[in-house]
């Protein structure tokens, strides 16, 4: 085998689908709460909506509707992404236990080591810039 002894590649493929679990149940917590900001402004959009039927087009109501409407956008395409991740870490989770457990070829276990480190590091990175975004919302959100 290559470099990396087979126990040492075992050892770190049942780590990184730890890792990964916790990555998922990170994501899929964070996607629950996105979601439930997202239903309270389409409550909040549906109120205002039906104001502006009953009262008219008022500039403030129509400025409510525009910002919960950009609001919402935003806050779907970040959910979008924070499900993939959560599905990217699941699925990665589920692989390397199989591989870490189950594969007795060395070379697919030492290519799939490979594979799913680079996959690894790209949801690592994917998930720092989602923590970024939704940071950066939330300063931007509840900015006084």
């Amino acid at each position: 085998m290559n470099e990396l002894n087979d126990a040492v590649i075992r050892s770190f493929l049942s780590d990184i689908s730890n890792f990964h679990l916790v990555i998922f149940g990170i994501a899929t917590t964070l996607f629950t709460v996105i979601y439930s900001f997202i239903l309270n402004r389409h409550s909040e959009l549906k109120d205002v909506s039906e104001k502006i039927k009953k009262e008219g087009r008022g500039t403030s109501l129509l400025c409510k509707e525009s910002l919960y409407i950009g609001y919402i956008k935003r806050l779907k395409r970040v959910n979008w992404w924070v499900l993939l991740v959560s599905l990217i870490s699941f699925l990665s989770s589920i692989t390397s236990w199989i591989v870490a457990n189950m594969v007795n070829n060395e070379n697919v276990r030492y290519i799939s080591f490979w594979i799913i480190s680079v996959v690894t590091v790209i949801l690592m990175v994917l998930f720092i810039i989602l923590a970024v975004v939704i940071l950066i919302g939330y300063g931007k959100s509840t900015k006084i």
